[in-house]
């Protein structure tokens, strides 16, 4: 067995018994079957409410079903910097932080407007509900479970489920480029190309429907994606990539790293 074979294990019987996984500084794990949808949606604006359960857009490997007010790259930001405040001890330990400061460690600016952002982000979070469905498992999950907030100084709870989420697999983000990312479909692009294989072309309608950004024009999303595949290759994120089809599908090429 590999190191990073034996590190993965290790990491995933941590996830089982409750604990969020330490990794790397510059990294922060999370569950693959959550990346490879529409339910932390690229696009920005107005937002569903889903006060039902609905199945959402999803790589052919997974299903994903959602209730609560839709959730977008903001708020995979929020909850990828509780997680790697938490990480090495139970999921359901508390966290206190300055709001302001919190900002500032997710790569957003040290203002009112930020805490207001993250401030809507924690509610959505606490409110949504998820079903993940996969070859290997099913499986029901909440984010946050509980938040206080009090001038200054606010408590979040992870919910226990984000422990259990992370035992099924673990996809390593690399913290920088994700909190840096400006552009919803390029931070959505970089942790569904951490999450997949990439081992075949995908179609531009599929990762248009996949990503959330069902409001561009097919030619205009196109556009979009070639630019932000673009930045991801020039950050070295991605070997490279190729159109085919005349257009209508994409292959990535992964790092070997």
């Amino acid at each position: 067995m590999s190191e990073n074979t034996e590190k993965l294990k290790r990491e995933l019987e941590d996830a089982a018994s409750g604990f969020v996984p330490k990794t790397a500084s510059h990294t922060v794990p999370f569950a693959p079957a959550l990346l490879k949808s529409s339910l932390f949606s690229a696009a920005k604006g107005e937002r569903a409410v889903y006060f039902e359960e609905t199945e959402l857009a999803s790589h052919p490997t997974v299903k994903v079903f959602f209730t609560g007010e839709a959730l977008q790259q903001d708020d995979l930001r929020v909850l990828l910097a509780l997680i790697k405040l938490r990480e090495g001890s139970l999921a359901t330990r508390a966290m206190s932080f300055a709001p302001r400061e919190f900002c500032v460690l997710m790569g957003r600016a040290d203002s009112s407007t930020s805490v207001k952002s993250m401030r809507e982000s924690l509610v959505r979070l606490q409110r949504a509900r998820v079903r993940v469905q996969t070859m290997k498992f099913e499986g029901l999950y909440s984010f946050v479970s509980d938040v206080e907030f009090a001038p200054g100084k606010w408590r979040v709870w992870l919910s226990e489920r984000v422990a259990d989420v992370l035992a099924q697999n673990i996809t390593y983000i690399n913290k920088e480029a994700r909190f840096t990312a400006t552009d919803g479909l390029q931070s959505w692009l970089y942790t569904f190309v951490r999450a997949d294989a990439c081992f075949t072309a995908f179609k531009v309608e599929d990762l248009q429907a996949w990503s959330g950004m069902t409001t561009y024009v097919r030619k205009e999303f196109a556009r979009h994606l070639r630019k932000q595949l673009t930045t991801l290759q020039d950050q070295g994120v991605i070997a490279e990539f190729e159109m085919l089809a005349g257009g209508e599908k994409v292959q990535i090429y992964k790092t070997t790293q």
